[in-house]
């Protein structure tokens, strides 16, 4: 796993075009917050590992379910979709006590996803995030 040695996820919500984003995130449940936190960390590390990845939705539980203890998240089953294709994602993620932020930040960036598998994982086969 790679361990991140810079959080990236405030600059990415800083990012004018994050203003849904910013908006939603506090009205989402405890779990989920902290998921998309996450989500949105993953996908802000995967560009800065390699700048011809362009992850525009990235599903913790897409293949195995998560696992959130006090404040953390694991999702040892994710996936992240880039230039339509959808790629096998691991990470670990600490998150501050108030849950607002990113502490601590791991991740391993895996095989793709056939096609044929999509749909038994639920992924989205359109162009944007809600298809």
């Amino acid at each position: 796993m790679i361990r991140a040695s810079k959080i990236l996820s405030d600059l990415a919500l800083a990012d004018p075009r994050s203003r849904q984003a910013r908006k939603m995130l506090p009205l989402l449940g405890r779990n989920e917050r902290m998921e998309q936190l996450c989500n949105i960390e993953a996908m802000a590390q995967l560009r800065a590992l390699n700048p011809d990845l362009e992850p525009d939705l990235t599903i913790a539980y897409a293949l195995a379910e998560t696992r959130v203890r006090d404040a953390s998240v694991t999702a040892d089953g994710a996936a992240f979709r880039s230039r339509r294709q959808w790629f096998v994602l691991k990470y670990r993620c600490d998150l501050t006590v108030d849950l607002a932020r990113v502490s601590a930040f791991e991740f391993q960036a895996g095989a793709t996803i056939p096609r044929k598998d999509w749909g038994r994982f639920n992924l989205p086969v359109g162009d944007k995030p809600q298809d």
